[in-house]
């Protein structure tokens, strides 16, 4: 929790999300409620077989994460914090073989949470780099049922457990308004350099880094802009493989004061 409440602490004083350029050098601030559709893809090492037959892959059905930004913009200066919580559980159904004579049967529910920071600078009119630091943290529950080759039940286990992502990330942000029509295409490159702590199952805790990538187009009337993208996210572990991948559509409005 005090890492929680200093990264908002934090946020508040830097931003979120894409800073369109500005004109003028007086504090602009900006609020919005912001929501990503994606889906969650992850691999790891089954510890049984060879090559390709022991990477287990998993994928969920699509779900709705949503949340609070705010974010400043002071000449070339821009920053900001979100904080997007997911709106139902990302849910995995796999089977896959652990040894000659068992299988696993893994079916979870995960909840989430992420928490975004970040701080730059425009060094062009429409291009920015970009500094921050992210966590995520999630809660799953797990049910593993052990078969045997004839299908009949070995053994049943049920796991509740927490896992804790965190670590620094830069990128480059890049905005061109289409004249005088209020909209404004968009693109944010970022690659995260992460820990990941898994309480429930520590041996596939560890670092991971990986690139994000977020395209799409704004709208601007008078003091409002609603954004429409598509964002992608990959984290990639540093040691024996596996990953995991978030990817879907984004929306957001935003007011200006």
């Amino acid at each position: 929790m005090k890492r929680i409440f200093v990264l908002l602490v934090l946020g508040f004083l830097l931003l979120t999300g894409i800073a369109f350029a500005a004109e003028k050098d007086e504090l602009q601030v900006t609020v919005g409620v912001k929501t990503w559709y994606n889906s969650w893809k992850e691999t790891w090492d089954s510890g049984y077989g060879s090559g390709s037959d022991r990477v287990v892959k998993v994928k969920s059905k699509s779900v709705f994460v949503v949340g609070p930004t705010i974010s400043f913009r002071k000449g070339n200066y821009f920053g900001g914090v979100s904080y997007l919580q997911s709106a139902s559980d990302y849910k995995h159904d796999v089977t896959y073989r652990t040894s000659a004579t068992e299988r696993d049967h893994l079916t979870d529910s995960i909840s989430r949470y992420d928490i975004d920071g970040l701080i730059g600078y425009y060094f062009h009119p429409r291009i920015g780099g970009f500094a921050g630091y992210k966590y995520a943290h999630y809660k799953s529950t797990e049910t593993d049922v052990i078969l045997d080759n004839s299908g009949n039940i070995v053994s049943t286990s049920n796991t509740i457990g927490t896992h804790n992502i965190y670590g620094p990330v830069v990128g480059l942000t890049a905005n061109y308004p289409l004249g005088a029509t209020g909209l404004t295409p968009f693109l944010s490159l970022a690659y995260y350099w992460v820990r990941h702590d898994n309480d429930a199952d520590p041996v596939r805790s560890g670092n991971f880094s990986g690139p994000s990538a977020e395209l799409g187009i704004g709208y601007t009337f008078k003091k409002v802009t609603v954004t429409a993208a598509y964002k992608h996210q990959e984290y990639y572990k540093d040691t024996e493989g596996g990953y995991f991948k978030f990817g879907g559509p984004v929306f957001s409005v935003n007011y200006t004061f």
